[in-house]
Order: C-alpha cells, then structure tokens, then sequence
C-alpha cells in the first residue's frame, strides 16, 4: 500500500500548488487549503470540491489548530507585494508578511514539524530580511533546504517568470543531492542524484517521532524491475518526465495509473536538468482557432498610443514576457500580446510612427494583435486541461488570479526532487 503524506497548503489562490502536488508521481492528501481571497477560493473549491477549504486569516490558526493537521508538507507562496522590485520592498515591515511570520514563528513550536516545505515567491525575496528570518527558522528547527531562482523557459515552457524556489526537509531525512550554499539557477544532474543514492536495509524506515513509514527506501532491486515492467508497456517513465503538453492529465486529477509508491531517484528525477528540455512554441499553447477571439483584440486607444511598449509574439515564438496580474489592464511590463498573423510586422511599424494616431489603428489592423485568453495564460502555467474558472468570475478577475499563481510544471519537477529525499 502506498504511503500517503499529508499536506497543508497556506496562501492556496487557485489551486496551482494543489495540481503540482496531486501530479509529482507522490501519494499526497491534502488536508487544507488556506486562503483569505475569497474570490481566489470560488476558483479553488469550484476545481477541488474535496478539499477542505478554509477562508481564514492564517494569522488567526493558533498552535493547537497546526498540530491537527498532523502534516508532513507546508507548501507556500506568500503575498510578493512586498518583495516585488515595482513595490516599495518594505519586506518583513509589510502588513501582507505577517501571516508568513506567523507560520514560521508556528513551526518553531510544532512538536512534530512538516517533513517537508516548499515556498515560492517573486525575485527579490531572496535579498530580503523576510528570507534571513526563513533561513533561520529552518536551521534553527534542523532542516536541510535548497535555494533556487528557475524561470519556465528552462523546462521548456515558452515563457519568462523567473522565480524563487526554496524546499527544505527535516531530520532525519536527507536531500537527494550535494547542498549548494549558493542559490542554484538550474535542477542538479542526475547524475549528481545518483552519487548521493540512498538504499535502506529497512523497507519500511520509522521517520522521527512517529511510526509514519518513510518514503524511498524500497529496495532498489525491486524499483529497477518496476521500471522495467513500465518502460516495456509504452515507455511511460519517459513520458511522464518530459511530456509537458497541457492536455495530459496525467496526475493531475490524482487518477494517473502509473502513480507507483517504488521511485528511485533515477525514476524521479533522470532528464531533470533544465538544460535538457527543447522549449515548446507558442501555438501549442493556443485555444482553437475557431473560438472568437475578436473580444480580446488591442483596444484603439493602446494602437493609437501604447502598442510599442509590449512585446509582440507570434505562434512560431518560442518566448513571451511573464503575465502579472495587471495583463489586460495595463501596458507596460505586465505580459506579451499576440499577432495572429505571419507577416512581418517591423515595415508596418515603421510607417505606424510616422502616421497620427488616428490613422494608427488602420496601419496594425492587418497584424491581429490581440491579447492572450486567460485559458491561454493558463495553460502556459500549465494548468491542467481541466481546470476552469466558475462562470461568474470576470475577465479582469482571472488575469489578476492567473497573475499571482505559479507555474505548475516548475513546482513539480521541484517536488518530485524534494519527495525523493531519503532517510538519513
């Protein structure tokens, strides 16, 4: 029987940790998903109906209330406002940081801390106080953790984000790799996984102060015939790891078949480093082309003035700009817009500044330059085909949502690499 790890998910927003853990090849529960946005918690219980879901002020969850939990994961992505280059920085002195404070003053004083913690934020967290005061907690409560800044593009995902990833694992577990003091800009090798292998005399390992059977410490003998068995039914390992088309379910709905509780770490984390993935383009992303689109073509006023402040892809692109929770509102910086058409578009451009404005909307006309759907930008987030949002839930609404979420197949692959960590 599988072991099943329990997982508490603080700042849930849509879900997007929720499809990474239920996707990373691992049995996990999770037990509770905690957010005070309520309009981000319609999405999230409209997706998961079986998750419990709670609308709260983590600053308000006491000690006892965590210890009910009985988790073995925290995973986290905490409000990046006050981290964000645009903002004022105001870090740890920032109203919307106290309910992360709060967590970590928590774990100080869990008996039974988490096995495992995941957090994502904005670059820029990493050069605060907020991070030291992190960092702290966890060499103060005996965790190993990793430090990582990982954009999309580098799993093969036709998009920048770049983002702070940190994970950590509690004694007496171990990472599957050799720690670097340093922030890592890249997953490490397998080989370098491999030189770290852990193989236990005890299939069934006692973790800490429980009973709870450890994870990873099968025999390797018996997880190398598993592996057999599933390469000669289609390949399956292969696709799992690298396949990143949106439309795979795989995991994501927690029905993936091949879901097995024998991982090696080869299994887990073979192709891993992001230097191996052939970047996708932009059309495998796109809706059909025969849903209408004409709602989200460039209003006037952005040709006439603005159009030569974003950035223009077109299907072939293997690039676009991340999309913050300001796409389709603002301008500037805030996500790249599509031409729907093939032609080159820098002749046309050179006679839209010689023209005024109001001959301007006619010279673009022909380029389609429209925005991208919000089920666009979220199977760039590699969402799962299957997630949507509730009718009621407005355009603005879900670029603000899709804006503060993660990108999904990032945290996975960090996930399946955190949850293969063994017992010391």
């Amino acid at each position: 029987m599988a072991v099943t790890m329990r997982a508490v998910e603080f700042y849930s927003g849509i879900g997007g940790m929720h499809l990474a853990l239920k996707s990373c090849g691992f049995n996990v529960q999770i037990v509770a998903a905690i957010d005070i946005n309520t309009i981000a918690n319609d999405v999230y219980q409209h997706n998961f109906p079986e998750t419990p879901l709670l609308n709260r002020n983590i600053e308000g969850i006491k000690l006892e209330e965590m210890m009910k939990f009985k988790a073995d994961i925290f995973t986290m992505s905490p409000p990046c406002q006050p981290f964000t280059r645009q903002g004022k920085q105001n870090a740890s002195s920032d109203p919307r940081t106290k309910s992360f404070l709060h967590i970590l003053r928590i774990i100080k004083k869990l008996p039974l801390p988490p096995t495992f913690i995941f957090l994502e934020n904005v670059k820029g967290f990493e050069v605060s106080e907020t991070r030291d005061e992190l960092i702290q907690t966890l060499k103060e409560t005996n965790y190993s953790f990793q430090e990582f800044l990982l954009t999309p593009s580098q799993f093969g995902i036709p998009n920048s984000r770049l983002r702070y990833f940190i994970f950590a694992v509690h004694e007496p577990f171990k990472l599957p790799f050799k720690l670097n003091k340093s922030i890592m800009k890249n997953l490490p090798r397998f080989e370098d996984l491999a030189n770290n292998e852990v193989t236990s005399k005890n299939p069934r390992a006692n973790c800490r102060l429980c009973n709870k059977q450890c994870l990873g410490s099968l025999s390797s003998k018996v997880v190398l015939k598993k592996l057999d068995e599933r390469n000669h039914e289609g390949n399956i390992v292969e696709r799992e790891i690298s396949d990143h088309s949106i439309n795979s379910d795989i995991g994501c709905t927690g029905t993936d078949k091949n879901n097995d509780e024998t991982k090696t770490r080869k299994d887990i984390t073979e192709t891993k480093s992001c230097n191996d993935y052939e970047i996708k383009i932009i059309e495998d992303y796109l809706e059909d082309e025969k849903i209408n689109h004409h709602d989200f073509l460039l209003p006037q006023k952005v040709l006439m003035k603005k159009v030569l402040l974003m950035d223009i892809v077109q299907k072939h692109c293997n690039h676009s700009c991340c999309f913050t929770k300001g796409y389709g509102h603002y301008v500037e910086g805030t996500g790249s817009v599509l031409q729907m058409t093939t032609m080159d578009s820098s002749k046309l451009f050179l006679e839209y500044k010689q023209k005024t404005e109001k001959d301007r909307v006619d010279i673009l006309a022909p380029l389609g330059l429209r925005y991208f759907t919000p089920r666009e930008i979220a199977n760039i987030l590699c969402f799962s085909s299957k997630f949507e949002f509730p009718s009621h839930i407005t355009r603005k609404q879900r670029y603000r949502l899709l804006g503060n979420s993660v990108n999904v197949l990032v945290v996975r692959e960090l996930m399946k690499l955190l949850f293969s960590s063994q017992h010391d």
